[in-house]
């Protein structure tokens, strides 16, 4: 039986039992997060990453069962990742893909390869991009009368070049609908500023973390 509260996941023998035989601290150092299990003969089956020892396997009700908990789980992990006095910032991993009139988000299940839309939008109700020079990420703003209306999308890159070549894309598609360039503006509102600092930070330091998790198990079994 699991229960997991304020960050820690507490596995007992029965549901009565008041002492727990195991817990783990999700958001520290001894955790890596969650993944499908392929190689087990129990359905809807997961797996907790532990960095010192094997992974826990645990097996849900269902698939829906299963979902709900590896996401709690890996939020819960993610929430030790948060440098301190950096609030954090709702985000979702996921790749751009853009035709000649859409763009796309698509997040990728590591364990399938499976890509699944998170949302999309028309490129003509595209007016402008915002971002700020040195930083990695930008902000694109829509029209406010278009058909669907879609708040601002804030992306976040692995690096200034990825973030650069999309907009070269963008720019250019956007040129060939409206024979025109798409305007680029500084980002100078200081709260988008913080925020978007933030994210970046708390992003950088969860990368940072698992490839020294990544190291740390490298003769031993890979992870997600």
């Amino acid at each position: 039986y699991l229960v997991l509260s304020n960050g820690i996941l507490f596995l007992y023998s029965e549901r009565t039992d008041a002492t727990p035989l195991l817990s783990i601290t999700m958001g520290g150092e001894h955790c890596g997060g969650c993944r499908r299990s392929n190689n087990t003969d129990h359905p809807h089956a997961f797996q907790v990453i532990l960095t010192e020892r094997p992974p826990l396997v645990l097996s849900a009700n269902n698939e829906e069962d299963m979902a709900d908990w590896m996401q709690l789980l890996c939020q819960s992990v993610s929430k030790g990742v948060i440098p301190q006095g950096v609030a954090p910032t709702l985000c979702i991993p996921c790749c751009l893909v853009m035709t000649d009139r859409k763009l796309l988000t698509c997040h990728q299940d590591c364990q399938t390869s499976f890509f699944r839309s998170l949302g999309s939008a028309d490129i003509c109700d595209v007016i402008s991009v915002s971002l700020e020079t040195e930083k990695e990420y930008c902000v694109i703003e829509f029209a406010a009368d278009s058909a669907q209306f879609l708040p601002p999308w804030v992306l976040y890159f692995s690096g200034r070049e990825e973030r650069d070549r999309l907009l070269q894309e963008l720019n250019s598609t956007w040129k060939s609908i409206f024979q025109a360039n798409l305007p680029h503006r500084e980002m100078r509102d200081p709260l988008v500023q913080k925020r978007c600092s933030e994210a970046l930070e708390l992003m950088k330091s969860a990368w940072q973390r698992a490839d020294s998790l990544a190291r740390g198990r490298a003769q031993r079994e890979p992870w997600c």
